[in-house]
């Protein structure tokens, strides 16, 4: 009982977060959501029981994409979960990477410096929105053009997050008009999105992490996952820090649970001091 329970429990778990979500096909569960759910669910919980949670999932989606016969056409997960922050080998590594406010202000300006092959304004908008709002790789990737209006100084952009459910961003105009209006003059893409690759094709969140990486290596900078997905916590990170408002990250990135946005008051060094003081 005690080794079915090792896996049960944390499926069970699962499910819950599912039924929570509202999913309308287990093809929407992906990395991205399996990460966020551990993080939420085991940010209590040892070294060991955190590595057991890991297990549960890889195993579970490793038997599902085995019973999966029909090539080409059924659903394959792919679960790995080789970068998920709650355990690096033998010890914890509890909290995301994120850049520091001075390592942001380099990785800004190495953007527009970065000597991008093809398509500079496209690349260039597509890491500026994530770093500007915190968005998902994915939801960048799935924005259309239609969904961008301006309203005062700033474009008000309409994010389809995880489970269809949409939430509004906003960014400032200046920070994206010129790269933004020569994205969509020079390259319609099918069905209306802003994003695309140079034969109407899907872009891929692997091209996106790899720009980035391209742009912290131009930066001087070094991390230890340089993927797109730093670039959002860097933004829930700074948020929190400047507005000590948890609830406003919630909102912000897009999060079901509270829970999932509290790692983010770890990185409180103002909290830390207070308690160095006492």
């Amino acid at each position: 009982l005690s080794g079915i329970n090792t896996y049960f429990n944390p499926l069970r778990k699962f499910a819950e977060l599912i039924g929570y979500y509202k999913l309308y096909s287990l093809t929407q569960i992906d990395e991205e959501l399996i990460a966020d759910f551990l993080a939420s669910a085991t940010g209590g919980l040892s070294d060991a029981t955190k590595k057991n949670y890991r297990i549960a999932m890889l195993s579970f989606f490793s038997y599902l994409d085995k019973q999966n016969e029909e090539e080409g056409k059924a659903h394959v997960y792919n679960i790995e979960l080789k970068n998920w922050a709650g355990v690096g080998g033998s010890r914890g590594e509890k909290l995301p990477e994120f850049m520091n406010e001075e390592e942001v202000e380099r990785f800004l300006k190495a953007i527009d410096e970065a000597p991008f092959k093809s398509n500079g304004d496209r690349n260039r908008l597509m890491i500026k929105l994530i770093v500007y709002t915190g968005i998902r790789v994915s939801e960048a990737l799935h924005i259309k053009v239609k969904e961008i209006t301006p309203e005062g100084d700033c474009f008000v952009i309409r994010i389809r997050g995880k489970g269809n459910k949409y939430r509004v961003v906003m960014i400032k105009q200046h920070l994206i008009r010129q790269h933004l209006s020569e994205v969509v003059r020079s390259q319609p893409c099918p069905g209306g999105l802003l994003f695309c690759n140079r034969k109407g094709g899907t872009i891929t969140q692997a091209y996106v992490s790899r720009l980035v990486e391209q742009v912290l290596f131009k930066a001087g900078i070094r991390k230890a996952k340089n993927g797109a997905h730093m670039l959002r916590h860097t933004f829930a990170t700074l948020l929190y820090r400047k507005r000590k408002d948890i609830v406003l990250v919630q909102e912000a990135l897009g999060h079901a649970s509270l829970n999932t946005s509290r790692i983010y008051t770890h990185f409180d060094n103002e909290r830390l001091k207070e308690a160095a003081r006492v």
